[in-house]
């Protein structure tokens, strides 16, 4: 049986607002309607002055993580297929790192 990735990227968000707070970074937690569909969704996006970062999860192991500058100097875009939730940890913490 697969991780449940979606619940453990919305359990992290205590854990997560605490570090964000002391580094300035505001977060933003939201995921999918439990609407039937075939693969359910959760992403988080960080946000300081002028840099931006979003990592979104698919129940499937599906990840995309998104990170820039205002001025559009620097973009990273990245998708990865995960399949363990420390894959998952390693990102949350890059998502961080990246704003």
């Amino acid at each position: 049986m697969a991780p449940d990735f979606v619940s453990h990227l919305l359990a992290w968000e205590p854990i997560a607002r605490t570090r964000a707070t002391g580094l300035g970074i505001e977060l933003k937690f939201d995921n999918s309607p439990p609407d039937g569909r075939a693969k359910s969704a959760a992403w988080v996006i960080a946000e300081r002055a002028d840099r931006s970062a979003e990592l979104i999860v698919w129940s499937s192991g599906e990840v995309e993580l998104v990170a820039g500058n205002a001025t559009g100097g620097e973009l990273l875009q990245e998708h990865r297929d995960i399949s363990t939730l420390g894959e998952l940890d390693g990102l949350l913490a890059a998502l961080l790192s990246h704003v």
